[in-house]
């Protein structure tokens, strides 16, 4: 287990004095002004290694970093550690003592160019999707300017991820205050379990802010500098790319250093790949994706960057995960941000004895039926395309949304109960009255041991 600071709010409070009303938030020239703000999750003992990632990846001294803190988020960080700038809830009132003195939710907000949140934890989610604003960051949050993105990475333990409340409050974020989540991922927690939940890496959080950084920052920055930037940032990790288009978007046990959203031209994405063993038997295979060659296709994805050292061991644990009828091929890579296309390896499953194309009907069929060691079908179908519906709004796969979509109809008529449906907050009718029915049961069984006590 991963030590953490010893560290007590006492401690925290000595290490500098709160900020006075004559202080004020200068913005630098030709830079991009981002906002971290990290929360109770232990997940931000990563903050150093977090900012030292988007350094690395942006473009050299062209990025300031300020860190907002909420007090639960001190347990897991002592801010002497940090060469940025850690404000905090004394800040917030010590700036302010009377009538045009500055607010400094108001400040930071006109200060930043961006605010990530990295990590959020539940209990600052449920604030902000309910409107609270009692420390300085949900105030931040409440007053943030929604012409500048948001992007927050959520990080939870998987019971409290998977509970349905979750689901409604990222909806909230999501779908009213339209902002930007970077998924968690499925892997080993802190408290030992595993499952879904984990914040992203921080090289998939700051590919993410450096793209937007690249993309929407004010810089007077010359088109020939980023793409003369960006050649040499490819030249100079291009030893080892995997693409990633099926469950590594979510499931990634293999060490990278990097990760690139994008696109491979040339290629479609389908559930062409019978798997016999993560999601199916070899009695009774269920479905997997694999690439098709189609001249006018493509398929999004992420590219993630192997280091030097695990580049050998990290093909043999491909090679076996991938045994069943894929091979690797080097395709080309086409980045979301209009970079230079770039070679990278992926796993590709054509003419051996699981490529079985078949008719939608007959996909949707064997996948409500097939079960593996990894876990059902019907949940690596629909958290595909759910994972794919949230990292890249901006691309619509046909194929995988319309399966999605004709699976849902199967789950209906046949009344299936898997815990995916819950926990990615489809909402089935039939669910609800379940839910109802046991809930009933409850309560009724409630009331007779109560008489009989």
């Amino acid at each position: 287990m991963i030590p953490l600071p010893n560290l007590n709010l006492r401690s925290v409070k000595e290490y500098r004095e709160p900020l006075s009303p004559s202080h004020r938030l200068l913005r630098s020239a030709g830079k991009y002004h981002l906002l971290i703000g990290v929360t109770g999750s232990v997940a931000t003992i990563k903050l150093q290694e977090l900012i030292a990632e988007i350094h690395k990846q942006s473009p050299p001294d062209k990025i300031v970093i300020k860190v907002v803190t909420t007090p639960n988020a001190m347990n897991f960080f002592n801010p002497i550690d940090l060469d940025e700038d850690v404000f905090d809830d004394r800040d917030e009132w010590s700036m302010w003592q009377s009538r045009g003195d500055p607010v400094l939710h108001i400040e930071l907000r006109k200060w930043a160019d961006t605010l990530l949140i990295a990590p959020l934890d539940a209990n600052s989610l449920a604030k902000i999707a309910h409107g609270l604003c009692d420390n300085l960051l949900t105030s931040l949050v409440r007053a943030w300017d929604f012409n500048k993105p948001l992007y927050f990475a959520p990080a939870m333990n998987t019971a409290m991820w998977e509970n349905p409340l979750t689901y409604q409050h990222m909806k909230t974020l999501k779908e009213l205050l339209q902002f930007r989540e970077i998924p968690p991922i499925e892997k080993e927690l802190m408290c030992g379990d595993k499952g879904y939940g984990a914040m992203a890496t921080v090289q998939m959080i700051a590919s993410i802010i450096a793209s937007v950084h690249n993309n929407c920052c004010p810089l007077v920055l010359s088109f020939i500098f980023i793409r003369s930037f960006n050649i040499r940032y490819f030249q100079k990790l291009h030893k080892m790319w995997v693409f990633g288009y099926g469950s590594l978007l979510w499931y990634t046990d293999f060490p990278y250093t990097e990760v690139v959203p994008g696109l491979v031209k040339g290629f479609s994405r389908r559930f062409y790949q019978l798997s016999p063993d993560h999601r199916g038997t070899p009695e009774q295979p269920g479905r997997a994706v694999t690439l098709v060659p189609e001249e006018k296709g493509t398929c999004w994805g992420l590219a993630y960057k192997v280091p030097e050292h695990a580049v050998e061991s990290t093909i043999e644990y491909l090679n076996f995960r991938e045994r069943a009828g894929y091979t690797c091929e080097q395709v080309e890579f086409h980045p979301d941000d209009g970079s230079p296309s770039f070679n990278l390896y992926v796993y590709i499953s054509l003419d051996n004895p699981y490529y079985n194309p078949s008719d939608m009907d007959e996909i949707v069929n064997t996948i409500i039926r097939s079960r593996g060691r990894s876990g059902t079908n019907l949940e690596y179908a629909l958290r595909l395309a759910d994972v794919q519906r949230r990292l890249a709004p901006h691309y619509y796969d046909h194929h995988l949304f319309e399966l999605e979509r004709r699976l849902l109809d199967a789950c209906i008529s046949l009344r299936v109960e898997d815990k995916i449906l819950q926990v990615l907050g489809y909402k089935l009718d039939y669910l609800a009255c379940n839910a109802s029915s046991d809930k009933a049961q409850i309560l009724a069984e409630d009331m007779i041991f109560s008489k009989a006590g």
